[in-house]
């Protein structure tokens, strides 16, 4: 099954959870363990592979959608096809994954992010603070946010999270690359 209800020893109140040994979890989290090797490519990169065997497994599997969103719009950043808009399907895969559970911080962060690649800086406010309100430390350690806060002037308050991250996780390279960029971007060269 692809939920797991369980009462711990001792206890009276249930615990669910995502069935970890369900198919579509398994597939999930395959998913995640190739999202962060992004790179150009013409194929179709691995991880959406696993997010869309994970959904055919369990359509309802919420955690999977906000996944493939996200990868669909990381895809979007590596690759341009004419025939297939990935920052339209990851709004899509975003939108269906908060149908499905309307609190899931990463879906929210997604449509933040879909909402700065049209200047819709409003919508992408909300859309990040909604995000916040849910899960405030996975929001602020996203990348996509602190690039939000660079687009609309808050560039020490990105700046700062940027560091943090790096700080927190050394050894991230995606945290690393993101903080040199924002350097770039605010001309200080040397320190990027």
């Amino acid at each position: 099954d692809s939920v797991l209800i369980e009462v711990p020893p001792g206890g009276y109140k249930a615990v669910i959870s995502y069935n970890r040994r369900s198919p579509a979890d398994v597939f999930y989290r395959r998913g995640w363990l190739r999202v962060s090797d992004f790179f150009p490519s013409e194929e179709t990169h691995p991880s959406l592979i696993w997010f869309g065997c994970a959904i055919n497994a369990d359509p309802t599997h919420a955690l999977a959608r906000a996944a493939k969103a996200e990868a669909e719009l990381r895809e979007a950043m590596y690759k341009w096809n004419p025939k297939y808009n990935s920052v339209v399907a990851a709004e899509a895969s975003a939108l269906e994954a908060l149908r499905l559970q309307p609190k899931l911080w990463r879906a929210h962060v997604v449509l933040g992010a879909v909402h700065c690649c049209r200047y819709e800086w409003e919508e992408a406010g909300k859309s990040f603070d909604a995000a916040i309100a849910i899960a405030p430390e996975n929001t602020r350690n996203h990348s996509w946010y602190s690039g939000f806060l660079l687009a609309v002037g808050k560039e020490q308050e990105a700046l700062r999270l940027a560091h943090s991250r790096v700080a927190d996780q050394p050894d991230d390279l995606s945290a690393q690359l993101a903080l040199a960029l924002f350097l770039y971007v605010l001309r200080q060269f040397e320190e990027a």
